[in-house]
């Protein structure tokens, strides 16, 4: 139900309302860090075992990076368009 609302406020191009549902819950810098070390994304993502090299990985790796850096700028935003709102 609550990812019905965020998407029905996305189709009717309300995005600081729907980052507002997702940002303004329990998501804040603390749980990015906690997804940051739980999906290793401050390590190179070309980090292997010695001398081995896995492409997988490191595909996972650049992936889930990408995820955080968008996470951090989503609140980011959020936080700026609040503080714009006060």
């Amino acid at each position: 139900m609550f990812m019905e609302k965020v998407k029905e406020k996305l189709k009717n191009n309300a995005g600081a309302r729907a980052r507002k549902l997702l940002f303004g819950a329990p998501l804040n810098e603390q749980g990015i860090e906690v997804l940051e070390r739980r999906f290793e994304c401050n390590i190179p993502c070309f980090q292997g075992r010695k001398g081995e090299f896995d492409p997988l990985d490191a595909m996972r790796r650049d992936a889930y990076r990408e995820v955080v850096l968008w996470l951090r700028n989503q609140l980011s935003v959020y936080r700026k368009e609040s503080e714009d709102n006060e």
